[in-house]
């Protein structure tokens, strides 16, 4: 009679123990790098905010991801964008993406004093502008306004502004005219790389007006902006958010750091 062989090979149960100190040990080197990614953030944000220039070089965003900027212009309103479905106090809405064309630089005079302590974070951001620049140099690491000769600029394209969220029974413009200011207005908010979409989030159909997820280079084709992505950040109180939200105004999200740091969890369980 023959009986079949259930007891576990000696190799495939050594192979357990193995995986589980491998995967440990790689969750403990994404604990670091989070860590040090936070901190980084931390201190961007806590900064005062610095303009941001006319024309900005998208390959520097991600050292300066959280740092927060303001800049003054025009809203295009005939170019707005709605992101959605997206969920605020369990009601349904979308994000408000608009492009913002800036005030040129001779209508509005360069600033030349640095921010805060005026430290850089990495690689250059702020491109030559019309006599002056921002950027990373060997000065101890700070930004530094620069001199350079007074040369003719094009107008400075327009940037994307994530104003921030409104609900979805006010998406149409025409049921909240207080959303579309039509002068000069400065946002003051952080330069972010936006979120991803995942396996579950279906493509923009830009065709027909339907954005499900920030693809940031697409939508600055479409409007002819730079692929730079800026949310609008502002603290108001609870009167004035719930005033907000009955005209349809657009709420921005508070400055902070919202990164999930979880590997210690993953520590622990592996």
């Amino acid at each position: 009679m023959n009986h079949t062989n259930t007891k576990p090979q000696q190799p495939q149960i050594a192979i357990i123990p193995l995986t589980a100190f491998g995967l440990g040990t790689w969750q403990v080197y994404r604990l670091q790098w989070k860590t040090d990614l936070l901190a980084k953030c931390e201190d961007r944000l806590v900064r005062p905010p610095l303009p941001l220039p006319p024309r900005v070089d998208p390959a520097a965003v991600e050292d300066f991801d959280y740092r927060r900027v303001y800049v003054t212009g025009h809203f295009r309103h005939d170019q707005e964008m709605l992101i959605g479905p997206r969920m605020r106090d369990g009601e349904q809405g979308y994000m408000v993406v608009t492009p913002l064309q800036p005030i040129t630089a001779e209508q509005s005079e360069a600033p030349t004093a640095s921010g805060g302590d005026g430290t850089s974070t990495g690689s250059s951001l702020w491109q030559r502008v019309s006599g002056f620049f921002w950027g990373s140099s060997d000065n101890g690491g700070k930004d530094t306004a620069i001199s350079a000769p007074q040369v003719a600029e094009p107008p400075p394209p327009a940037v994307l502004v994530n104003r921030g969220w409104v609900s979805k029974k006010l998406g149409d413009q025409k049921d909240r005219p207080e959303s579309l200011p039509e002068g000069p207005v400065t946002v003051e908010g952080m330069i972010r790389k936006p979120w991803k979409k995942n396996m579950f989030t279906p493509d923009n159909r830009p065709d027909i007006g339907e954005f499900y997820f920030p693809d940031v280079e697409q939508m600055a084709s479409l409007t002819g902006s730079q692929p730079i992505w800026i949310e609008s950040t502002m603290e108001p109180g609870l009167l004035e958010v719930l005033e907000m939200q009955r005209k349809g105004i657009p709420i921005g999200r508070a400055a902070e750091v919202n990164l999930r740091n979880n590997h210690a969890q993953y520590i622990f369980t592996w």
